[in-house]
């Protein structure tokens, strides 16, 4: 471990301007790894490899990358969330951890590449943004980089996202509804472009939180809206151009929105069949879509019944692999609907009542999926195989089961009351 004053010059890949304003009261602490081949998923967990205790930030649940998990925790002296931490995942062992200690310093989120060999921390300090990039593996700082608040009435970044190349940032502008988004180079903090919905008289707005990445596009709900009509799309754009590569409108509403109307979409991609996605959009009470669409262009796969499958930004997909769809189950209209898997090309659906999906995941290839079952009030992590939904094995769980990350060298169970990092191995 090493300590180090902010206030020297960083210099970052001759494109980034020296970070300043940062005060002499921020120290950074880091402790770097060493580098090695991140260990193997685990497929089907056998046993409980190990656990361990954090106050981890509410907006940095764990995620897989580098050589297990990543997260964010609280400091104990100030009550704030300034400290990254990766654990490798076969042992439970902290790898390297990093944090920004500043009176005012907190860490906001975390992101990781699809790939899992990049972090992107997100940290601020009074008014300042900072993004940091580490490398997954060792903990080293790729880049950093301090955000400025957008001209022409756009706010400060707000959420953003990582692909396999680009840092992509979005920015509102609550005037109007309309947003633009930025995007970095994964490897050198370089800006190489920013993109805008639309223009004109149309008013555009990104629908919902639940917005998803591939490894080479980022897929955005927008809502089109003027004095007539409104529309919801979603836009595939190119990671490296920003350009759309891609647009596809789901949702009409023949009438324009009114005060009240709730639009609400999501998105999810799977690396186990990064050909289609998951997308559902809609308008509570009004015209809904659900359905799988194809990756490459937008147009739909198959399409699920609404507003019977549920309110349009609903989480129900655990997966999508190129032999099954599986589907969680979920209360629709005061009805109880059983998971389900579905046939890739048309969607045709087998009930799934031994399995539930509340907290599951896809393992490895999408060849075994595990779901940590409640029963009693205790908990069991099932194995379960994909995809003709065979019984492999269970473990049995302590505490309660917050998220399931198939991460490398563990499935890993949060505990979101305590804060419990259980690996599975």
């Amino acid at each position: 471990m090493r300590a180090r004053m902010a206030g020297v010059v960083l210099v970052l890949t001759g494109l980034l301007a020296v970070l300043a304003g940062c005060g002499s009261d921020l120290v950074i602490d880091e402790a770097t790894a060493h580098r090695t081949e991140p260990p193997q998923l685990v497929t089907q967990p056998t046993r409980t490899g190990w656990t361990l205790h954090a106050r981890l930030n509410s907006g940095t649940t764990p995620i897989a990358a580098g050589g297990g998990l990543v997260y964010g925790t609280y400091s104990e002296s100030k009550g704030l969330p300034d400290r990254v931490v990766a654990i490798d995942g076969s042992t439970g062992k902290e790898r390297w951890h990093y944090a920004r200690q500043g009176k005012h310093s907190s860490l906001v989120r975390l992101v990781a590449s699809p790939d899992g060999k990049r972090v992107a921390a997100w940290f601020e300090r009074d008014s300042q943004q900072l993004l940091v990039m580490f490398d997954a593996m060792t903990g080293v700082v790729v880049w950093h980089r301090a955000l400025d608040a957008p001209t022409d009435g756009y706010q400060s970044v707000d959420r953003f996202w990582a692909t396999d190349h680009a840092l992509v940032t979005y920015s509102p502008r609550t005037t109007d509804g309309m947003f633009r988004l930025d995007g970095y180079d994964i490897n050198s903090g370089k800006h190489l472009w920013h993109w805008y919905p639309g223009g004109g008289t149309k008013q555009y707005e990104m629908v919902g939180t639940d917005q998803d990445v591939t490894a080479d596009a980022v897929l955005i709900p927008v809502l089109r809206a003027d004095a007539e009509s409104s529309t919801i799309e979603l836009v595939s754009l190119d990671d490296k151009t920003g350009g759309p590569t891609w647009r596809h409108d789901f949702v009409t509403d023949g009438q324009p929105l009114g005060p009240g109307t709730q639009a609400m979409a999501r998105v999810d991609a799977y690396p186990q069949d990064p050909s289609r996605l998951w997308f559902s959009a809609g308008v509570v009470g009004g015209p809904q879509f659900a359905g799988v669409v194809s990756a490459a262009d937008g147009q739909p796969t198959y399409k699920l019944p609404t507003p019977t499958w549920g309110l349009p930004n609903t989480q129900l997909t655990i997966g999508l692999t190129p032999d099954v769809d599986v589907y969680a189950a979920h209360i629709s209209q005061s009805t109880a609907v059983p998971a389900t898997v579905r046939a890739p090309a048309n969607g045709k659906a087998t009930a799934w009542r031994a399995f539930t999906g509340v907290n599951a995941t896809l393992l490895g290839d999408g060849q075994s999926v595990l779901e940590a079952h409640a029963r009693d009030g205790r908990y069991t992590a099932v194995t379960w195989s994909l995809p003709d939904r065979k019984r492999l094995g269970s473990v049995n769980v302590t505490g309660h089961v917050t998220a399931v990350v198939a991460a490398p060298g563990a499935v890993v169970l949060y505990d979101g009351l305590d804060g419990t990092i259980t690996g599975l191995t």
